[in-house]
């Protein structure tokens, strides 16, 4: 994930007093998303010679790469690769760089698990996790205090902070640039209150980092990604409703004769590789059960939505009563023994009620004919001889506590494909 700290790390260690020691030498540069294969030679070049001069700009691609090969052959060196988007950027330059079996060592940083896979590595990837509470703690006193320790007046507060930046180190550096040019008991317990509102106010301090990786995204999972911003924060999505989601938004296309939410278990994995996404829990099947993202993303994804237009307030997630439903209001107007004004919802694509127990199964629902996913936890009341009016229906689930059944049909298209389960 973005803010990891994937180049602090790698930083560290290029910088290291013994690793300089070691190499003869030692290049670094950083890799564009649309990056120039004679940018890069020139940058590395550069690096290990020190010496801008007009002949290197005159030279063609091959010219470099050879005088590059030349510098390096039997000597050892390390070169960093930082930020690498694309497999292609490596299988582009290897030849440039002689195994000599001198202890040369090229390091690549990445936002894609899948680069390592494409480059070959010698060694299987190191993968950043979020920091500990601790190790927070330690990030947050560094940024925030010249000698790196808390004045114990503002202990409290900052464990706070320290604590809502969910373990990411960048949303840590953010807030620790909010709180070191103020130091006072009162300030430090605003930010404590109202950090995301803070982080918000001022989203160019993230917002480019995290671009980098949406704009990677091929189109078919930027509206995947976006709609992660229709759930509240913190909250795990379990995998199974996600995808069906997904498929009720149009977001998944039949591909050959795969089953829809195959291929959305796909555009999951993908998520995930890229670190948009983080997994929550597993099955005893290794296979994700509930998914998160940070709450940078999912600021990132509500900013982003509104450009776009992507229409995120139209199907923004709420909780009442500490249970997920939408829409929120519906929810609540329904559980106090309201009913469905159909004007008001017939062009509602999804109605969630899964988690809120309401005494009677609204009947006015069936004719919401734009519903492509409907879940509702009802008393009493029996759906099942007017569904078929929900033409465009792809998802329904009805909890009829009553009866203790659970009635579940999940399809590409509406084919009264049901699965019923008795408890």
């Amino acid at each position: 994930m973005t803010g990891l700290g994937k180049t602090t790390l790698a930083r560290a260690l290029y910088s290291h007093e013994l690793v300089a020691y070691m190499f003869d030498f030692r290049a670094w540069t950083c890799v564009s998303q649309s990056y120039q294969k004679k940018d890069l030679l020139l940058s590395i070049l550069i690096s290990f010679i020190g010496d801008r001069t007009d002949e290197f700009y005159e030279m063609s691609e091959q010219q470099l790469g050879e005088k590059l090969y030349r510098k390096l052959k039997g000597r050892k060196y390390l070169v960093v690769f930082d930020d690498i988007w694309d497999c292609r950027v490596w299988n582009d330059l290897k030849m440039y760089f002689p195994d000599d079996k001198t202890g040369s060592r090229v390091l690549f940083t990445s936002h894609d698990l899948d680069v390592t896979l494409h480059v070959q590595s010698a060694k299987p990837a190191h993968v950043l996790r979020l920091r500990t509470g601790h190790e927070s703690w330690d990030i947050f006193q560094k940024k925030v205090f010249r000698m790196g320790i808390c004045p114990s007046g503002l202990k409290k507060c900052g464990r706070m902070i320290s604590k809502k930046c969910k373990g990411l180190p960048l949303a840590i550096v953010i807030a620790a640039g909010l709180l070191k040019k103020n130091l006072s008991l009162t300030w430090w317990e605003q930010i404590a209150a109202s950090l995301h509102s803070f982080m918000l106010s001022d989203p160019r301090q993230y917002i480019d980092s995290l671009a980098l990786s949406y704009n990677h995204l091929p189109p078919h999972l930027r509206p995947c990604f976006l709609f992660l911003g229709a759930f509240p924060e913190d909250y795990e999505v379990p995998v199974t409703k996600l995808i069906w989601l997904w498929i009720a938004q149009g977001f998944i296309h039949e591909t050959g004769s795969r089953m829809l939410e195959d291929v959305a278990e796909d555009f999951l994995m993908d998520l995930i590789k890229r670190s948009l996404l983080m997994t929550s829990t597993i099955k005893s099947d290794s296979q994700v059960k509930t998914c998160r993202i940070h709450n940078l993303l999912r600021d990132f994804c509500l900013i982003k939505a509104e450009e776009e237009n992507f229409l995120l307030n139209n199907y923004r997630y709420g909780m009442l009563s500490s249970m997920l439903c939408f829409p929120l209001e519906l929810g609540e107007s329904l559980q106090e023994g309201g009913s469905i004004r159909i004007d008001t919802y017939k062009f509602l694509k999804i109605l969630d009620l899964e988690s809120i127990l309401i005494s009677l199964f609204p009947l006015v629902a069936v004719d919401m004919v734009n519903l492509r996913y409907l879940a509702i936890q009802a008393h009493d009341g029996s759906p099942h001889a007017s569904i078929s009016n929900l033409v465009n229906l792809q998802v329904l689930i009805i909890l009829d506590v009553g009866s203790f059944s659970l009635l579940l049909a999940t399809s590409e298209t509406y084919r009264s494909c049901f699965l019923l389960l008795a408890y």
